[in-house]
């Protein structure tokens, strides 16, 4: 009964309390209709010796009897009932280990200041070794007089109870001439006789009972408890049992009743305690007191650890190095030592259920017949239909509260993934892209003639945005009114700061010579960029060959090739090519006149010439406002044809995401619990599939189930690495503050965050969707696309080859004269924007062919494709929609939730209970010949012709063995069974 009705029976006890003996039957079975083989009644042997001293057994009960009962911390909630160590006990052990923990660890912390150790940074949690090493070794400090606390309360006797004498009414006479508040001898024959029971099988001396049973005459009607007997319990005797069966007895000796300590010993580990508790305090006070601010969190997270240290560490130890201990040399399956003993017989207020019998009732035909009403009113087990039926039942309120539970998690997992990826990109980013935008693309902010970064169109237009622009907008030098900024390191728009300077980072190609007939005009071409042929040459100024017995024509550092190693560079993917992470470089400081030195110097010396193939504009700007970084990847690419293409870009990100307030913190807090969902769905994914086998990976949503999961261990991934880089560049920018720090491979991680995130939302999305497959009409939209996967992937076929036609043809019509045709994968996305109606339409209009060439391929993708794709949607629906073969059965989960929901609130009411058919009584059951023939009756018959034509032929054929008579008797057995009316049943 209830929401969880299924029972794991593992093991029972059961106690005589007469003899004392304990008889064990072990199952490790499912009493329940949805688990295993789905039965709720078994019949239990009873446990031999064996099973109770196998190690299985003896391991996990010792394990569970003692983290119940022998941890600490755990016992407090999972004290055992009959237990004689409180909870007050194991609070007052407690609380004396914590101050003892607390004192412990101050004699490692002197007052003098010492060396300082190295920090580890966790969130807003910083943390040392030797603190972590204080702790542990504190906490293995205070375990013996823990222990000696825990013994004095543990095993200590009960405190005896005083019994009151009873009160007995005025005695009266009853009818038969007894007093009432006395017994007959018949009654006490009786009674005593019920209490020696089990023990009527030995020999008895007849005399000493008469005489046992004057005695407790005598002390009901005198009340002397001198003379009470009665309450006294026969000795503990084996039960004999008309089987084979074994029993293991657990009688108690002496010898344990007699090691255990006086009751008064409590006060003695109460007074302990006090005198602990009160002496770590003092002295936590006392020596504490002196420490400063760090040393105190220092002492505070020592403390802590040791906390934790003794639930999860030395408690659980030594929990399974007792059981193991015991189930490997001990062996023996007895009883808890610390529980208190049932009682053997009632007390004051208490009484019998029932009236005991003796041998003598049991001779009564009455009672035999009373017994006998009882058995028959006992319940039966369940028939195998009923059974079924509450499978199928239960198998629906299983589905319901899984698909509940399942939305449920999803929903609060979907919420968490979306808190994660909308903090991962601060709301500001792009207010700020947007500034520096205006800064340095546009040049809005510059005083002086400049040119637009993205208008750059050859080397003068480059130097031209390079010395107003550029220097300009990252060395804010004056302010609004013509003034000297204050601060050198401020930008243009007096809120962020240029750390460590700005580069400019050169690739450049080898010379090569010409061919044929191109060697007629010239000797050298210059081909376009590739990582294999850059040049790695190191050179003078003005491009001069080394020489290095002339001072004037040495390498020159600006002229000096380095590899991306040395540069902390990785290779950069432009427009028109990818370019490695090393290069030429020119620092240009810190400050606007040495930055101006250098830009003048290089264009002097011809740094950028007809061998440039890209020049980097590389600066970290930080704007402390926000906790936002800026980093300038401008990158200028100077193509073999003499064009320059301008490529600007600003990644901005936060690079130490947890100091932005207390919310960062929050999100903290959900990226841990979303790890925890992680581990969760992993759990569960792993136990379907020991349970499924290799059915679960043929099974499509298992293997999304299975992606999913495998992105989400990506992005944890991802996040820790990243945050370690993060650590690292920050540390290379507090130990050099002045120089240039290379941030791109914290940009390529950052990026990288972005990435799984978004495709984790979207998974995560639609398997949401998946989950509301309950609804009918979802339901119905995933079944159309199920229905329909065959016929749009040939659609799709016929799709993608048309697409490529039409891209071949208008890339080799248009590549050369409009931008969005410069390449064939850029035709390809230019013609999947013009199905969107997104295109530049005045420009193609322009070339001769363009008209026809776009006008027909908007006919066949917009008008005839696409309406294709959407008549092959509309049939698949409306065939689902038909047809319920084609549609899941899943909505009946919705339908019984609903019956349920109207049931608690009172609409409707249970379906009638209605006789299953197999119980009807057959004579209620009327005969009647169907009239007229049916077309599968006609279609038996005909069969029935040619069945009987066949065995006329086989008669012919066979040759009749002697007894002809019994073959023609079966032949004829055979014609009359197939010729017998159909008749049905109303």
């Amino acid at each position: 009964m209830g929401s969880s009705p299924s029972w794991y029976f593992s093991r029972m006890q059961i106690q005589d309390l007469q003899t004392g003996d304990k008889y064990f039957f072990l199952c490790e079975q499912w009493l329940s209709v949805d688990e295993e083989d789905g039965l709720i009644d078994r019949m239990i042997p009873i446990a031999g010796k064996a099973e109770l001293t196998s190690f299985n057994y003896l391991f996990w009960s010792k394990t569970k009897h003692n983290l119940a009962d022998g941890h600490l911390w755990f016992s407090i909630f999972q004290r055992p009932a009959r237990s004689n160590f409180t909870r007050v006990q194991r609070l007052t052990c407690c609380l004396a280990l914590l101050f003892s923990t607390m004192v412990s660890s101050i004699a490692f912390y002197n007052v003098g200041t010492g060396s300082n150790p190295q920090e580890y940074k966790l969130g807003p949690v910083s943390f040392t070794m030797q603190g972590l090493y204080i702790g542990i070794v504190s906490g293995l400090m205070c375990f013996p007089i823990n222990l000696i606390i825990v013994c004095l309360f543990r095993y200590a006797k009960p405190r005896p109870i005083k019994k009151k004498p009873k009160v007995f009414p005025n005695k009266e006479k009853r009818e038969d001439g007894t007093k009432e508040g006395s017994k007959s001898l018949t009654d006490l024959k009786r009674s005593k006789s019920a209490l020696s029971l089990p023990r009527q099988k030995s020999d008895v001396n007849i005399d000493f009972v008469e005489d046992e049973l004057e005695q407790q005459r005598d002390y009901l009607d005198t009340g002397d408890t001198k003379k009470k007997i009665m309450s006294e319990v026969p000795p503990a005797k084996q039960t004999e049992f008309p089987h084979n069966a074994q029993l293991v007895s657990f009688e108690k000796d002496g010898r344990k009743s007699r090691g255990k300590l006086p009751w008064w010993i409590i006060f003695v580990a109460y007074v302990l305690s006090l005198i602990t508790v009160g002496v770590a305090f003092w002295a936590s006070v006392e020596f504490g007191g002196v420490f400063g601010m760090q040393k105190s969190l220092d002492w505070l997270l020592s403390f802590f650890v040791s906390f934790f240290e003794s639930i999860f560490f030395s408690q659980p130890i030594k929990v399974i190095v007792l059981a193991i201990f015991y189930a490997l040399v001990i062996k023996k399956p007895e009883a808890n030592e610390d529980e208190a003993q049932l009682p053997t017989q009632i007390t004051n207020d208490e009484e019998l259920l029932h009236k005991p019998l003796t041998e003598k009732d049991l001779e009564d035909p009455q009672v035999l017949k009373m017994l006998e009403n009882l058995k028959a009113q006992a319940p039966l087990p369940p028939e195998m239909d009923f059974l079924e039926t509450v499978r199928k039942e239960r198998a629906k309120e299983l589905a319901m509260f899984g698909m509940l539970k399942e939305i449920a998690i999803c929903i609060v997992f979907i919420n968490f993934i979306l808190t994660i990826a909308y903090t991962n990109r601060d709301p500001w980013s792009y207010k700020m892209y947007a500034n520096y935008d205006n800064i340095f693309n546009k040049a809005e902010f510059s005083t002086n003639y400049s040119m637009k970064f993205h208008d750059i169109k050859s080397r003068g237009h480059f130097w031209n945005w390079t010395e107003h622009a550029l220097l300009e907008g990252l060395y804010g030098n004056t302010v609004y009114n013509g003034d000297a900024s204050p601060e050198t390191r401020l930008t243009q728009d007096m809120q962020a700061f240029l750390i460590g300077g700005a580069r400019l980072r050169q690739l450049r190609i080898i010379p090569d010579l010409c061919y044929s007939p191109l060697n007629y005009f010239t000797v050298e071409c210059m081909r376009e960029y590739s990582m294999g042929d850059e040049q790695r040459d190191t050179y003078g100024i003005q491009w001069v060959t080394v020489n290095n017995s002339d001072p004037l024509f040495g390498a020159h550092p600006f002229f000096t090739y380095q590899d991306g190693s040395t540069l902390s560079g990785y290779p950069y993917w432009g427009i028109f090519a990818t370019y490695s992470g090393g290069g030429y470089v020119a620092e240009l400081g810190t400050t606007y006149d040495s930055a101006a030195e250098v830009v003048q110097f290089l264009k002097n010396n011809f740094w950028i010439d007809k061998y440039t193939r890209a020049v980097f504009i590389e600066a970290n700007l930080y704007n402390p406002n926000m906790n936002l970084w800026g980093i300038s990847m401008y990158l200028c690419e100077f193509l073999q044809q003499g064009a320059v293409e301008p490529f600007p870009r600003f990644h901005i990100f936060r690079l130490d995401r947890y100091v932005q307030g207390d919310f960062m913190y929050f999100v903290l807090s959900v990226e841990i619990i979303s790890i925890a969902f992680v581990i969760f769905y992993t759990v569960k994914e792993v136990r379907k599939i020991q349970s499924q086998g290799p059915k679960y990976f043929k099974e499509f949503w298992n293997l999304y189930e299975v992606f999913t999961i495998a992105i989400a261990y990506a992005i944890i991934l991802v996040f820790i690495y990243r945050a370690a880089i993060s650590a690292q560049m920050m540390k290379k920018i507090k130990d050099d503050p002045n120089s240039f720090t290379n941030f791109y491979f914290a940009i390529l991680w950052d990026d990288l965050s972005g990435w799984f995130i978004g495709i984790l939302t979207f998974l995560l999305t639609v398997r949401f969707l998946h989950l509301l497959r309950f609804n009918k009409k979802i339901a119905l939209l995933g079944n159309t696309l199920y229905y329909t996967a065959q016929p749009l992937l040939s659609f799709l076929f016929v799709f993608m080859l048309a697409l490529l036609a039409f891209a071949c043809l208008a890339y080799l019509f248009f590549n050369a004269t409009l931008y969005d045709f410069r390449s064939y994968m850029v035709t390809i996305q230019t013609l999947l924007s013009m199905m969107l109606g997104k295109f530049d339409y005045n420009n193609a209009m322009r070339s001769k062919a363009g008209p026809f060439i776009f006008g027909f391929f908007s006919l066949c993708f917009s008008f005839v494709l696409i309406n294709f794709f959407l008549t092959i949607l509309i049939d698949g629906f409306e065939s689902v929609r038909q047809d319920p073969e084609n549609q899941t059965n899943e909505h009946e989960v919705v339908d019984y939730l609903m019956k349920k929901l109207k049931l608690m609130m009172g609409i409707g009411g249970p379906p009638k209970k209605r006789m299953p058919q197999f119980v009807q009584d057959p004579r209620l059951s009327k005969y009647v010949y169907i009239e007229g023939k049916t077309p599968d009756q006609e279609k038996i018959g005909k069969l029935d012709d040619k069945v009987d034509t066949m065995l006329q032929k086989m008669e012919g054929m066979i040759d009749k063995p002697e007894d002809e008579d019994e073959l023609e008797k079966e032949i004829e057995k055979v014609k009359n069974r197939r010729k017998r009316k159909i008749v049905g049943s109303q």
